[in-house]
Protein backbone atom coordinates (compact mmCIF):
# COMPACT_ATOMS: atom_id res chain seq x y z
CA UNK A 1 0.00 0.00 0.00
CA UNK A 2 2.83 2.47 0.85
CA UNK A 3 4.26 2.01 -2.85
CA UNK A 4 1.14 2.86 -4.12
CA UNK A 5 0.48 5.94 -2.48
CA UNK A 6 4.02 6.96 -3.30
CA UNK A 7 3.49 6.58 -6.58
CA UNK A 8 0.26 8.81 -6.64
CA UNK A 9 2.07 11.14 -5.03
CA UNK A 10 5.41 11.04 -7.88
CA UNK A 11 2.59 11.13 -10.61
CA UNK A 12 0.96 14.04 -9.03
CA UNK A 13 3.89 16.40 -8.75
CA UNK A 14 5.41 14.95 -12.23
CA UNK A 15 1.87 16.25 -13.60
CA UNK A 16 2.45 19.42 -12.20
CA UNK A 17 6.45 19.66 -13.70
CA UNK A 18 4.92 18.94 -16.68
CA UNK A 19 2.02 21.41 -16.87
CA UNK A 20 4.61 23.87 -15.79
CA UNK A 21 7.16 22.75 -19.45
CA UNK A 22 4.58 23.11 -21.84
CA UNK A 23 4.01 26.84 -20.68
CA UNK A 24 7.42 27.34 -20.36
CA UNK A 25 7.91 25.61 -23.58
CA UNK A 26 4.66 26.88 -25.72
CA UNK A 27 6.28 30.81 -25.11
CA UNK A 28 9.69 30.00 -26.28
CA UNK A 29 7.81 27.89 -29.58
CA UNK A 30 6.21 31.34 -29.86
CA UNK A 31 9.19 32.81 -30.41
CA UNK A 32 11.32 30.53 -32.91
CA UNK A 33 11.49 32.54 -36.22
CA UNK A 34 12.20 29.19 -38.35
CA UNK A 35 10.03 25.84 -37.47
CA UNK A 36 11.86 23.62 -34.92
CA UNK A 37 11.63 19.22 -36.52
CA UNK A 38 11.24 18.58 -32.64
CA UNK A 39 8.17 17.88 -30.60
CA UNK A 40 7.19 16.89 -26.98
CA UNK A 41 3.71 14.99 -26.26
CA UNK A 42 2.03 13.80 -23.19
CA UNK A 43 0.17 10.33 -23.30
CA UNK A 44 -1.83 9.36 -20.98
CA UNK A 45 -2.93 5.61 -21.50
CA UNK A 46 -4.75 2.46 -19.79
CA UNK A 47 -4.28 -1.30 -20.64
CA UNK A 48 -2.66 -4.41 -19.75
CA UNK A 49 1.09 -4.52 -18.01
CA UNK A 50 0.62 -7.88 -16.50
CA UNK A 51 -2.61 -6.30 -14.39
CA UNK A 52 -4.69 -3.39 -15.61
CA UNK A 53 -2.69 0.00 -15.00
CA UNK A 54 -2.57 3.45 -16.22
CA UNK A 55 0.15 4.88 -17.64
CA UNK A 56 1.74 8.33 -17.87
CA UNK A 57 4.12 8.81 -20.62
CA UNK A 58 6.43 12.06 -21.89
CA UNK A 59 8.40 11.82 -25.38
CA UNK A 60 10.58 14.09 -27.45
CA UNK A 61 10.36 13.32 -30.98
CA UNK A 62 13.17 14.52 -33.97
CA UNK A 63 11.68 14.59 -37.37
CA UNK A 64 14.37 13.67 -39.77
CA UNK A 65 12.50 14.19 -43.04
CA UNK A 66 9.24 13.67 -44.62
CA UNK A 67 9.17 9.63 -43.83
CA UNK A 68 11.45 9.20 -40.62
CA UNK A 69 11.85 10.01 -37.09
CA UNK A 70 12.95 8.80 -34.03
CA UNK A 71 11.90 9.74 -29.88
CA UNK A 72 13.04 8.62 -26.67
CA UNK A 73 10.10 8.54 -24.00
CA UNK A 74 9.87 7.66 -19.94
CA UNK A 75 6.66 6.41 -18.72
CA UNK A 76 5.15 6.04 -15.85
CA UNK A 77 2.63 3.10 -14.62
CA UNK A 78 0.42 1.89 -11.64
CA UNK A 79 -2.23 -0.23 -11.10
CA UNK A 80 -3.84 -1.97 -9.11
CA UNK A 81 -5.00 -6.15 -9.24
CA UNK A 82 -6.68 -9.15 -8.33
CA UNK A 83 -6.52 -11.79 -5.67
CA UNK A 84 -2.60 -12.78 -6.67
CA UNK A 85 -1.13 -10.12 -7.89
CA UNK A 86 -2.15 -6.52 -5.25
CA UNK A 87 -0.16 -3.76 -7.32
CA UNK A 88 1.70 -3.02 -9.59
CA UNK A 89 4.30 0.42 -9.94
CA UNK A 90 6.55 0.45 -13.80
CA UNK A 91 8.87 2.95 -15.16
CA UNK A 92 10.37 2.72 -18.23
CA UNK A 93 12.75 4.47 -20.82
CA UNK A 94 12.34 3.87 -24.86
CA UNK A 95 14.39 4.53 -27.72
CA UNK A 96 12.09 4.48 -30.78
CA UNK A 97 12.31 4.98 -34.50
CA UNK A 98 9.48 5.47 -36.56
CA UNK A 99 8.49 5.15 -40.40
CA UNK A 100 5.97 6.91 -41.71
CA UNK A 101 4.96 5.22 -44.73
CA UNK A 102 2.46 7.80 -46.66
CA UNK A 103 5.18 10.65 -45.64
CA UNK A 104 4.50 13.16 -42.83
CA UNK A 105 1.98 15.17 -44.37
CA UNK A 106 2.24 18.12 -41.64
CA UNK A 107 -1.70 17.67 -40.73
CA UNK A 108 -2.19 14.23 -40.34
CA UNK A 109 1.05 11.75 -39.40
CA UNK A 110 0.24 8.04 -39.34
CA UNK A 111 3.76 6.43 -38.19
CA UNK A 112 4.94 2.53 -37.10
CA UNK A 113 7.70 1.94 -35.11
CA UNK A 114 9.93 -0.28 -32.97
CA UNK A 115 12.27 0.32 -30.30
CA UNK A 116 14.07 -1.01 -26.68
CA UNK A 117 12.61 -0.37 -23.59
CA UNK A 118 14.24 -0.66 -20.53
CA UNK A 119 11.73 -1.24 -17.72
CA UNK A 120 11.99 -1.41 -14.17
CA UNK A 121 8.84 -3.03 -12.00
CA UNK A 122 7.78 -3.64 -8.56
CA UNK A 123 4.74 -5.55 -7.86
CA UNK A 124 3.71 -6.76 -4.57
CA UNK A 125 1.90 -10.39 -4.83
CA UNK A 126 0.38 -12.63 -2.27
CA UNK A 127 2.44 -15.84 -1.57
CA UNK A 128 0.46 -17.17 1.50
CA UNK A 129 -3.40 -16.86 2.15
CA UNK A 130 -5.33 -18.79 4.51
CA UNK A 131 -8.68 -19.25 4.43
CA UNK A 132 -11.60 -20.48 6.94
CA UNK A 133 -12.93 -22.96 7.62
CA UNK A 134 -9.03 -23.73 8.42
CA UNK A 135 -8.41 -20.98 10.67
CA UNK A 136 -10.72 -17.94 12.25
CA UNK A 137 -9.17 -14.94 11.06
CA UNK A 138 -7.83 -14.91 6.87
CA UNK A 139 -4.64 -14.01 6.60
CA UNK A 140 -2.36 -13.09 3.58
CA UNK A 141 1.30 -12.67 3.12
CA UNK A 142 2.74 -10.80 0.47
CA UNK A 143 5.94 -10.65 -1.18
CA UNK A 144 7.39 -7.30 -3.10
CA UNK A 145 9.03 -8.80 -6.55
CA UNK A 146 11.52 -6.51 -8.42
CA UNK A 147 12.07 -6.52 -11.85
CA UNK A 148 14.34 -5.04 -14.26
CA UNK A 149 14.44 -6.08 -18.14
CA UNK A 150 14.65 -4.69 -21.49
CA UNK A 151 11.91 -5.41 -24.15
CA UNK A 152 10.99 -4.84 -27.71
CA UNK A 153 8.43 -1.86 -28.73
CA UNK A 154 6.07 -2.27 -31.44
CA UNK A 155 3.97 1.06 -31.73
CA UNK A 156 0.93 2.28 -34.09
CA UNK A 157 1.21 5.93 -34.03
CA UNK A 158 -1.49 8.70 -35.42
CA UNK A 159 -1.33 12.55 -34.82
CA UNK A 160 -2.78 15.52 -36.39
CA UNK A 161 -1.97 19.07 -36.15
CA UNK A 162 -4.05 21.75 -34.72
CA UNK A 163 -3.20 25.22 -35.39
CA UNK A 164 0.78 25.65 -36.14
CA UNK A 165 1.61 24.31 -32.83
CA UNK A 166 -0.04 21.87 -30.75
CA UNK A 167 -0.80 17.92 -31.42
CA UNK A 168 -3.72 15.65 -30.74
CA UNK A 169 -3.37 11.73 -31.20
CA UNK A 170 -3.82 8.25 -30.45
CA UNK A 171 -0.97 5.16 -30.15
CA UNK A 172 -0.94 2.09 -29.00
CA UNK A 173 2.53 0.02 -28.23
CA UNK A 174 2.61 -3.25 -27.63
CA UNK A 175 5.77 -5.37 -26.11
CA UNK A 176 5.69 -8.75 -26.34
CA UNK A 177 4.88 -10.98 -23.07
CA UNK A 178 4.44 -8.05 -21.42
CA UNK A 179 1.73 -5.02 -22.11
CA UNK A 180 -0.72 -3.80 -24.91
CA UNK A 181 -1.50 0.05 -24.35
CA UNK A 182 -3.62 2.56 -25.80
CA UNK A 183 -2.84 6.07 -25.69
CA UNK A 184 -4.58 9.29 -26.12
CA UNK A 185 -1.88 12.22 -26.44
CA UNK A 186 -1.42 15.98 -26.45
CA UNK A 187 1.77 17.76 -27.70
CA UNK A 188 3.53 20.80 -28.68
CA UNK A 189 6.07 21.37 -31.55
CA UNK A 190 9.40 22.78 -30.13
Amino acid sequence: MFSNNLTKTILKEMKNIIYLCLLFLSTIAYAQEKPSTLDLKIGLGFGLINIPAYKLENELTKKWNRFFSSSISIGFAVGNGDNYMKSLDVIEGAINGFISPFGNQKKNNFKIGLGLAFIRSNNTRVVYKTEPPFVQVPEEWYALYEERRRNLNIIIDYERCIGKKYLIGARITSQPYFSIIPFLRFGIKL
